[in-house]
């Protein structure tokens, strides 16, 4: 038999056959799963996290995740909803009114502006929409009513703010009646740069969420000085040498928003540890 232009004997044959055939089967479960090439999955940092509710729940409901095909609601109804299909980690966008009310509101949803109007006005605008409204005093609850949740509270302000506004955000949420050593302990909290990072770290709170606008040399230094283990990154500004640089100083990425269940798969065999997603039932 002549093969590719060579001699081979018959003995060879089988064996080359199944060479082959498991080469052509290791490529097409690569190509199926959407991995392009085969020794591409990252081994993830040996590090220890201390949110223990989030070592066992890498998807992260975002916004409290869908009601239905809606999404981005940030109300009661979402966040029941998506516990009972089994979500343990919930994030949040947290923001004042005017009359400095802390309320769970995602922008771009409408045309609402906060800094316009206050609480009561807040309440009524979800009521108008058949949904009840989520602020500082309904998240404590929670976290006191369901002992195996964690909020992640991303707290969102305007620049020229100059971080009034975040200071007051965490003022608020540090001295809440129901702020104690169980709740302290199942709350995540996600920064965008230093001052927030100092801002939060002497109240101790289980992890740091760090989300830079960009994984420079600058921000590794950051992530190693504060020792966090949580880095966000939007799925678009995603390579494999941003999982090996964090790896570097022992931080896991939480990959925002990814939907596909499909995607999920490709992305945790590239080294990624968790995902914010809004459809729960999905994945």
């Amino acid at each position: 038999m002549k093969f590719f232009s060579f001699n081979i004997s018959k003995r060879y044959h089988y064996p080359l056959y199944f060479l082959l055939a498991f080469c052509l089967l290791i490529n097409i479960y690569f190509w199926t799963n959407k991995i392009t090439g085969l020794f591409l999955t990252l081994k993830q940092p040996n590090i220890k996290l201390n949110s223990e509710i989030l070592k066992q729940n890498t998807l992260i409901a975002h916004s409290m995740g869908s009601v239905g095909n809606t999404i981005l609601i940030c109300s009661e109804e979402a966040f029941l909803n998506n516990y009972q299909k089994g979500a343990r980690v919930f994030e949040v966008d947290l923001r004042l009114t005017k009359d400095t009310h802390i309320v769970c509101f995602h922008e771009g949803t409408t045309k609402v502006n906060l800094k316009n109007i206050d609480y009561q006005e807040f309440s009524s605008y979800f009521q108008d929409r058949q949904y009840s409204p989520l602020d500082l005093d309904k998240l404590m609850s929670l976290l006191n009513e369901f002992p195996d949740i964690a909020l992640i509270f991303d707290v969102k302000y305007d620049k020229i703010d100059n971080y009034e506004i975040y200071n007051q955000v965490i003022d608020q949420i540090t001295n809440h009646p129901l702020f104690n050593e169980q709740t302290k302990s199942r709350i995540i909290i996600q920064t965008y740069n230093e001052y927030n990072v100092k801002k939060i770290i002497p109240y101790n709170f289980s992890e740091i969420i760090y989300r830079p606008s960009r994984i420079n040399k600058q921000a590794l230094d950051m992530i190693k000085k504060y020792n966090i283990h949580l880095v966000s990154v939007n799925k678009n500004d995603f390579d494999s040498d941003m999982i090996r640089n964090l790896n570097k100083v022992d931080a896991f990425v939480l990959l925002h928003t990814v939907d596909d269940p499909l995607l999920i798969k490709k992305y945790r065999g590239l080294g990624v540890y968790g995902f914010f997603t809004d459809f729960f039932e999905t994945n």
